[in-house]
């Protein structure tokens, strides 16, 4: 669905966020639970754009370090403050989707790009995944496109110290460095140690000599007190959030 007028009525909201010496203008409520398709859409019809990764970064550690109001006082609902009614949202366990996509390459590795916006079907699950490739992303790399980047394999997966994540070959690929001391930074002041799913092969659901494109999601999670990052999932269809940037 677009807007949920049933969740978060007829507010509306805006926060500007420092990024990389520019401040984005991200809007409230997300739209969503849906889709990634759907999400980009209803997106692009409201004359919004999704967030890389590293921008919901930047986003993600303002509402969290800019208004450091502790967990235990957290409030859901009746806030005025448009800071804590994000970080509220945020905090509420749904799949925040980017635009940023991975395509792993067995013996070569994981390359990463910005602004994808186009989902094609994968194979007989369901799903949908980024449309990416190999030869059109080496080409950008080779002539110095900031919105693509490439990483080997041999990074740590799963469950790791924030100090780990903010060093993390991975994560760093995914946002770029101050992206990724933004995001340990998150995740220290939740209980549990973060969380990041960056090898599709390792639940052995696709032959571990087939290249595959997976979408990027954060979940900063209240319930389980812990940051989840992943680019290795499928978008099945069961509904995630996106916050629109301003054009």
């Amino acid at each position: 669905m677009a807007l949920n007028e049933k969740q978060y009525g007829t507010r509306r909201g805006e926060i500007g966020v420092p990024h990389r010496g520019k401040v984005l203008n991200f809007m409230l409520p997300p739209y969503g639970l849906d889709n990634e398709s759907n999400l980009g859409q209803y997106l692009e019809q409201a004359g919004l754009r999704k967030p890389t990764m590293a921008e919901l970064a930047s986003f993600t550690h303002s509402i969290f370090h800019d208004y450091p109001r502790p967990i235990s006082e957290w409030k859901r609902g009746g806030t005025e403050d448009n800071h804590v009614w994000a970080r509220d949202v945020a905090m509420g366990g749904n799949r925040t989707c980017t635009s940023t996509g991975a395509l792993y390459v067995p013996g070569d590795g994981v390359y990463f790009q910005d602004g994808v916006e186009i989902f094609q079907d994968y194979g007989e699950i369901k799903g949908r995944v980024p449309s990416m490739n190999k030869s059109d992303l080496v080409r950008r790399l080779e002539e110095g496109d900031p919105s693509v980047r490439h990483i080997p394999f041999g990074y740590k997966n799963r469950s790791m110290s924030p100090r780990d994540l903010a060093r993390s070959e991975f994560l760093i690929g995914l946002t770029g460095p101050e992206e990724a001391e933004k995001l340990a930074e998150v995740a220290s002041k939740l209980r549990h140690d973060p969380f990041l799913f960056a090898n599709p092969y390792s639940l052995g659901l696709v032959p571990e000599d087939q290249p595959i494109t997976r979408p990027s999601t954060l979940r900063p999670d209240l319930h389980r007190n812990k940051l989840i990052l992943t680019a290795s999932s499928i978008d099945q269809g069961i509904g995630g959030i996106a916050f629109g940037i301003k054009k």
